[in-house]
């Protein structure tokens, strides 16, 4: 897509886009990546084979075909951040729970659908170069992404309130944590849909210093639920 790239005010200063990186030297490099990456894997933990296999065919059918199917290619982003949080937990050793995978994957479908939003109205004519917005319009992707937001809320407030989890934790007070993940998406939210600023969610955390403070807040409250007196 270096092409479609080359027509975004931002995505063209990439490497490949802009023409500081050849095709040829792109295509190497990623065979090195490739391979380096499996043999870690097979040194670390032979079943994370498996996750790497599993998001090289997404990443190569996203790029060659599913990415010009509008709602496949928000869906494929989100399953490729599942399978990175599965190879990670697998290299590491360390069980993963279900509600850290399907928050993951809520998390980066808003993400996902606030890219393609910032897409559709800031850059005129994108449409022309990425065939998947045309199956997206700016009302749908707002209700999208608002729906997104509010699946994100309940899930999280379901987790905190699991019994397994509060087992686990020792305390039931979690849920009162569920306050600064309300603001913080409605923060995102606002940032996509008034400021238009949702092009890079990268950018997004480390511009926005009240989104920053909202995550900060959120942090210190679950060590203080977690670790402080009288909550537990």
């Amino acid at each position: 897509d270096r092409e479609a790239d080359r027509q975004h005010p931002d995505k063209r200063d990439r490497p490949l886009a802009s023409g500081q990186l050849t095709p040829r030297f792109a295509v190497g490099l990623a065979t090195v990546l490739v391979v380096s990456s499996w043999l870690l894997a097979l040194s670390v933990n032979p079943e994370v084979q498996w996750v790497l296999l599993a998001y090289l065919v997404s990443n190569l059918a996203y790029s060659l075909w599913l990415k010009q199917v509008a709602i496949v290619d928000v869906t494929i982003i989100g399953l490729g951040f599942v399978l990175r949080v599965l190879a990670g937990g697998l290299a590491a050793q360390v069980w993963i729970s279900p509600w850290m995978l399907i928050m993951t994957f809520l998390l980066a479908l808003l993400l996902a659908f606030g890219k393609r939003h910032d897409d559709l109205v800031n850059v005129p004519g994108q449409d022309r170069h990425r065939h998947s917005l045309k199956g997206y319009s700016p009302e749908f992707l707002s209700q999208a992404m608002t729906m997104m937001g509010g699946i994100v809320v309940v899930s999280y407030l379901l987790y905190t309130l699991s019994p397994v989890v509060i087992e686990r934790h020792g305390t039931d007070s979690l849920y009162l944590t569920t306050v600064f993940v309300v603001v913080g998406v409605l923060r995102y939210l606002q940032q996509a849909l008034v400021f238009r600023r949702a092009a890079s969610p990268t950018r997004v955390l480390l511009q926005d210093h009240v989104l920053q403070g909202i995550i900060l807040a959120w942090l210190i409250s679950i060590v203080w639920i977690i670790y402080g007196p009288g909550l537990s």
